[in-house]
């Protein structure tokens, strides 16, 4: 178990690269942070079984202060997801000219630029999905075997 969890953790880490050429650390960083704890505090509350093994729900003293946890990292994550990144072509230069990206031989248009940032933006988010599930399969094993 202590494999597959690994192996979501390094999913996570491989998707890091597009997700940061596509919608920058400051964007993509948030977005997985707060879609794995949304992802780790659903699964904390609902117990989820893999096989035959079931992770236990653990009684919070406080419920609404988890739930109003996540509801303000979801409202975050909506947030973030109107903010644009500063591109090169967006810098004017004290000629006045714009220089573009010297290995783009065109500019890329909007059309392709929104696609592109889109495609980090849900990376991000599935890189939080797998990051928040990478700790079940061990706290599954460490239930089972505590003895």
């Amino acid at each position: 178990l202590g494999l597959i969890g690994g192996g979501l953790w390094a999913v996570g880490n491989i998707l890091t690269v597009p997700i940061l050429s596509r919608v920058g650390l400051s964007i993509g960083l948030p977005v997985w942070a707060g879609t794995s704890l949304i992802i780790a505090f659903m699964i904390g509350r609902m117990g989820p079984c893999i096989a035959s093994e079931c992770l236990h729900v653990v009684p919070l003293t406080r419920p609404w202060c988890g739930v109003a946890g996540c509801v303000s990292s979801v409202l975050a994550l909506v947030i973030f997801g109107f903010v644009r990144p500063v591109s090169e072509t967006d810098i004017s230069f004290e000629d006045g000219t714009e220089h573009g990206h010297p290995y783009m031989p065109v500019a890329p248009t909007k059309a392709a630029l929104a696609r592109e940032r889109l495609v980090g933006f849900g990376l991000a988010v599935f890189a939080g999905v797998v990051y928040g599930l990478q700790f079940l399969p061990a706290a599954l094993y460490t239930q089972s075997h505590a003895s």
